[in-house]
């Protein structure tokens, strides 16, 4: 219009051309509009997906949903390669933080060691002075010990001695006999195991001593009442048939005898460690 407008003035042919295409000029833009639209379609149709422009707000709506998940993905993965490092760093320094717990606990090991070794060092003299026994029998003890195993013993002998020899009289000798050769036996040997430490302890003589005292015992009383049996019967074989009799039935007799008198506390010396009674 702005054209047009001053050829208006020059002659009226120009004017009503000029009013013409004034008037037609709305008409020729939307021609020229369809026209360009119908371009820009074609030519978006040769364009990928995600660069051609919208043709409606639905497909608008569409492609920006598409892009925004585009992005939000991008945007997990960088997260998750974030956390990934954080968790390599936490777990590096978790491991080194272990290792240097692993190093002092060994340090303080081999010092506990050291520590271990130098008490059983200063434990040795200590042990050595403790050695020895608790407590000692007197005299009287080791008597009354005798006296009272006679009795008990003479009782199975008696018995013994009558089933083999089936005499009355022959049995009382043979007790007889044995009572006053072994009374003295055994006091000897008591006070002779008084000097041996071996099985003692605080509390009394425990029952690996008194197993090595019996059979000890035994094999001198076997001797002992074989001899006098076979002297006093006549006979070897009969002397030898009690003795066997006696060693069976006497050995775990005198076991508990011996243990029971470790139960009596009348006759024990109990010892410092000096060695001085008190």
């Amino acid at each position: 219009t702005a054209v047009l407008r001053p050829v208006w003035t020059k002659n009226r042919r120009t004017a009503v051309f000029s009013f013409v295409a004034w008037r037609s000029m709305p008409a020729l833009r939307v021609v020229f509009i369809a026209w360009y639209s119908h371009v820009v379609r074609g030519y978006a149709r040769l364009l990928p997906v995600a660069h051609r422009p919208p043709a409606t707000m639905a497909q608008m709506s569409l492609q920006l949903s598409v892009l925004t998940g585009l992005s939000g993905a991008v945007t997990e993965s960088r997260n998750a390669e974030i956390v990934m490092g954080l968790s390599r760093t936490v777990t590096k320094s978790r491991i080194v933080a272990r290792e240097r717990q692993i190093r002092r606990l060994e340090a303080a090991l081999k010092e506990e060691k050291c520590l271990f070794q130098l008490d059983r060092q200063e434990l040795k003299p200590l042990s050595a002075v403790a050695v020895g026994p608790t407590f000692q029998e007197t005299t009287s003890r080791s008597l009354l010990k005798a006296i009272g195993w006679r009795v008990v013993a003479g009782f199975i002998t008696f018995g013994s001695s009558y089933y083999f020899t089936g005499k009355l009289l022959t049995a009382l000798a043979i007790v007889g006999s044995d009572f006053a050769s072994k009374v003295v036996t055994m006091f000897i040997g008591e006070r002779l195991f008084n000097k041996v430490n071996i099985g003692r302890s605080a509390t009394g003589d425990g029952v690996s001593r008194s197993v090595m005292k019996a059979l000890i015992w035994r094999a001198i009383a076997f001797l002992n009442t074989a001899t006098i049996s076979g002297l006093v019967s006549g006979s070897a074989g009969i002397g030898a048939s009690i003795a066997s009799f006696d060693a069976i039935v006497k050995t775990s007799l005198m076991i508990a005898y011996d243990q029971m008198w470790n139960r009596i506390e009348w006759g024990k010396e109990l010892e410092n460690v000096d060695g001085d009674g008190i």
